[in-house]
């Protein structure tokens, strides 16, 4: 995706099983470029493209995740720029949860992950999920979007991985859909 400029709005649409290979990429590629600095090298390399097809295809087709979610693919001019999943809560503090939130990096900064955010909120609306999450490595330099969208970072704790290493998170809370959805609005504006 290097050297390509957004000239379009960018459109959303539903994650479809061929956009898996997308995700997977643009996933496993933030992992490496922005996480490096704060997550161990090993998990890194675990957390490869092969491991994240695998995960996003138990996400989107074979519904080892429950059969309630939201995808969403944000493009311009027929490139993919970034995806947006969002699922009920898994852990009881929140109804709804974006799970995933991902840009390329010529996509960040130009209002798409405003859009996909507010697609979610819709998303969560229609279902009556509330409170909504979004977690975030404490030391993702992202996070502070979620602080801009009004998120109360509200809960700490730290993510385990396979490998016996934790890294620190934030859980960024808001009352429901409507509060998240008007912060992301106003900021478009």
């Amino acid at each position: 995706m290097a050297g390509y400029s957004l000239t379009e709005p960018a459109q959303l649409r539903s994650a479809m099983p061929d956009d898996i290979p997308f995700m997977a990429s643009l996933h496993a590629e933030t992992w490496r470029e922005v996480y490096c600095n704060f997550i161990p090298a090993p998990i890194i390399t675990l957390r490869d493209e092969t491991y994240r097809t695998d995960y996003w295809r138990e996400a989107l087709t074979d519904g080892r995740r429950g059969p309630d979610f939201s995808a969403t693919i944000a493009e311009s001019g027929g490139r993919k720029l970034g995806f947006c999943y969002a699922l009920p809560g898994e852990d009881g503090e929140a109804g709804g949860e974006i799970e995933s939130l991902f840009l390329a990096a010529e996509a960040r900064g130009r209002g798409i992950g405003r859009a996909l955010v507010i697609d979610a909120c819709h998303w969560f609306t229609a279902l009556r999920l509330a409170p909504i999450v979004i977690w975030a490595f404490e030391e993702n330099p992202y996070r502070r979007f979620y602080e801009t969208l009004g998120g109360d970072p509200a809960k700490r704790c730290r993510d385990s991985f396979p490998t016996g290493d934790t890294v620190p998170v934030i859980g960024y809370f808001w009352r429901d859909a409507a509060t998240l959805r008007a912060a992301a609005e106003r900021g478009r504006a």
